[in-house]
């Protein structure tokens, strides 16, 4: 029993002595490891912090180590303080408070720009409300004052800047004078071309404008703006009254009333003419033109009554020095000055080439027009005909006679003595062959038969 409690004995001192050592090991290896550590870190330490090159940093990290420890607590107090924020706000208007009707007032801006301050949720909020700028001149009288701007409506929460801050401005007491009322259509461009406005009747024919007495004297008519927009009958309406100096621009002043009732008749004058052609340039050599056919020989034209009473044809012009051969052309039409609108704007034709051909007709008579005067030709050189060359077709040309021409000498601006004239000539109307004379122009001596019974009588006395 003894011997196996002496085994258990020395079972147990081996394995307390076994674990002591294996406890001195661990501890030793802890141990070198830690001095291993420390060893690195105090090389970096003398690598880095004590390096030349990189003793700037070293400093600047240490200062700022040192700031904050020092100013820890107001460090805290700005990065926990609410953020400051600003806005401006462009083109606030002015709320001029005075006696509209008995004043009128220059110099004050129509807005100005407010610059809201504070913080961010203070100005988001600021500038969603109602804030307006006052300008305050109630009490002041005729004459100049400087008046300062005051904002009102705006939270106490933030600071307002108005930029400008003040206006020197002119109080003047207003007069009353009456203008006859002009007038102006607008929007013309969206009205139909067909279409024509007659002359407006306004309820009054005069208004009243207020304003002061150097205003009054810079107006030179007073006009009513009428919208005639996409008008086709006649129509009333409310027109803006509008006054303008000499050169054409808005006054500002008050006029009374601000609009105006107007009647406007809108007629739509129209005339059916004929189509005609008009040849430009010269055919090749050995042609002629024997016949032009349009899809369309009248047209509709818009306008004004006036116009339209000196319309007696529209043009549809050709130019022959591009035709070879029988051709079908589009042609735009030449609508005359003062036309609005067409029923078409274009015309088709078919053009019919022929050979060219010459035809002289001899004797015509040549005739005078135009001689109020009562002038005589004197007979010495005087060629009383002239011989006439048609070119054409066979066809055109033939059917031309003698007695469809006329030659004559116009004695418009001609004055006694040695005149050289044109030669005019009337011919059918057949665009599609030419006439020419032997002779452009003739010169006579014109003589004034009372000038000549004068001298007679003189020399009887």
């Amino acid at each position: 029993m003894a011997d196996k409690q002496n085994k258990t004995k020395v079972s147990m001192d081996e394995r307390l002595s076994n674990s002591t050592a294996r406890l001195a090991n661990t501890y030793s290896w802890v141990e070198e490891t830690v001095m291993r550590v420390v060893r690195w870190l105090f090389s970096m330490i003398d690598r880095y912090i004590f390096n030349v090159k990189h003793s700037k940093l070293v400093a600047f990290l240490i200062a700022v180590v040192l700031f904050i420890s020092v100013n820890y607590e107001s460090t805290i107090s700005l990065f926990g303080s609410p953020m400051l924020n600003s806005r401006v706000l462009e083109g606030v208007s002015i709320n001029a408070q005075y006696n509209y009707d008995a004043f009128e007032v220059t110099g004050l801006p129509n807005s100005v720009d407010v610059i809201i301050s504070g913080d961010s949720s203070d100005v988001v909020s600021a500038t969603n409300s109602s804030g307006y700028i006052v300008a305050d001149l109630e009490g002041m009288t005729e004459g100049t004052h400087t008046v300062r701007f005051e904002a009102e409506g705006f939270p106490e929460s933030v600071r307002v800047t108005i930029d400008p801050s003040q206006a020197v401005i002119t109080m003047k007491p207003k007069a009353t004078m009456s203008f006859e009322v002009g007038y102006d259509f607008v929007n013309v461009s969206r009205m139909s071309n067909i279409y024509s406005l007659g002359t407006p009747t306004f309820e009054t024919p005069t208004i009243n404008v207020r304003a002061s007495q150097d205003t009054l004297d810079s107006i030179a008519f007073v006009k009513a703006l009428i919208d005639v927009s996409g008008v086709s009958a006649d129509f009333e309406t409310e027109a803006r009254l509008v006054a303008y100096d000499a050169n054409g621009k808005p006054v500002d002043c008050e006029i009374v009333p601000e609009t105006i009732g107007v009647s406007v008749p809108v007629a739509s004058p129209s005339k059916t003419v004929a189509i005609s052609v008009q040849i430009n340039g010269t055919l090749p050599d050995g042609l002629a033109i024997q016949d032009i056919a349009l899809d369309n020989n009248t047209v509709t034209v818009y306008g004004s009554e006036s116009v339209l009473d000196t319309i007696e044809n529209v043009v549809v012009t050709v130019d022959a020095s591009t035709l070879t051969t029988d051709t079908r052309l589009s042609r735009p039409l030449v609508l005359p000055n003062g036309v609005n609108s067409s029923s078409i704007n274009q015309v088709n034709m078919d053009i019919t080439l022929g050979n060219a051909t010459t035809r002289v007709i001899e004797g015509i008579p040549l005739s005078y027009r135009n001689n109020t005067n009562g002038y005589n030709i004197s007979s010495e050189g005087y060629q009383a005909n002239v011989a006439v060359t048609i070119t054409g077709t066979e066809e055109n040309v033939n059917a031309i006679t003698a007695e469809q021409i006329n030659a004559y000498i116009d004695f418009t601006g001609v004055t006694p003595g040695i005149n050289e004239m044109q030669i005019h000539l009337d011919t059918p109307e057949n665009p599609y062959v030419t006439f020419t004379t032997d002779q452009t122009s003739i010169t006579v001596n014109v003589l004034d038969p009372n000038a000549a019974q004068t001298e007679t009588e003189d020399l009887e006395g």
